[in-house]
């Protein structure tokens, strides 16, 4: 036994180093996560606009106009992208999932191709991509943050309620698998949101409280009142 013994500390460098290394295999993970999901992304914009020049996919929308619409907001959405792309900020792990979101709604949309048909649905999710990421990037050209300290009072006609559960869903993902919740019941309770459309609402004792559009767009702290149950 003892004749090993000299090996263990060079089993114990062995072993921090392969710790140091997995370390820093998961912070280059999460580095390239930033940078994979804003260029996937862009790839997906830069090849609608390709899309858009072929006369053909023009017809498989419901008007000349909405073609249009839909043709202005991936121009809209290219812009935005690029400078999201572009700033260097450390964007938490909400904000790059919300922009998956995004992505999604553009992919979609591309997909039409196969399908030869851009239903109203589709139509509505690249308008409230589009809206989300311009949010977005807004946020971070007057703030130069990706996310907004939300201070959340809820109220009904008598003023302030207490105790309640404050939830919210990103628009595009309005339901049970992707709502959040504040830390705290209120009222006040704060929480950081990433810029974006949101939904919000709160909760008290089963009853919830009317939905309200949150557009999450700065400045960087700000409080709103939302309905009680």
């Amino acid at each position: 036994m003892q004749r090993f013994l000299h090996l263990f500390p060079l089993l114990m460098l062995l072993s921090v180093g392969q710790i140091v290394h997995a370390q820093r295999h998961e912070l280059g993970e999460s580095a390239l996560n930033r940078d994979i999901v804003t260029s996937g992304l862009m790839n997906t914009l830069e090849h609608l606009r390709t899309q858009m020049q072929n006369p053909e996919f023009a017809n498989y929308h419901r008007s000349p106009n909405d073609f249009e619409r839909l043709k202005s907001e991936v121009r809209l959405s290219l812009s935005n992208v690029s400078f999201i792309r572009e700033v260097r900020l450390d964007y938490s792990p909400q904000f790059l999932k919300t922009l998956s979101y995004d992505h999604e709604a553009f992919q979609v949309y591309s997909d039409s191709l196969k399908g030869k048909t851009v239903t109203q649905t589709v139509f509505d999710g690249v308008i409230n991509a589009s809206t989300d990421i311009a949010i977005k990037a807004g946020l971070i050209r007057r703030s130069r943050t990706d996310r907004v300290k939300t201070t959340v009072n809820t109220v009904d006609e008598k003023g302030p309620v207490q105790d309640c559960y404050v939830w919210y869903t990103p628009f595009l993902k309005d339901d049970a698998q992707h709502k959040q919740k504040f830390d705290k019941r209120s009222t006040p309770t704060t929480d950081y949101i990433s810029g974006g459309k949101w939904y919000i609402w709160s909760e008290k004792a089963g009853k919830t409280g009317a939905k309200q559009e949150y557009l999450c767009d700065g400045p960087a702290s700000r409080t709103i009142d939302i309905p009680a149950p």
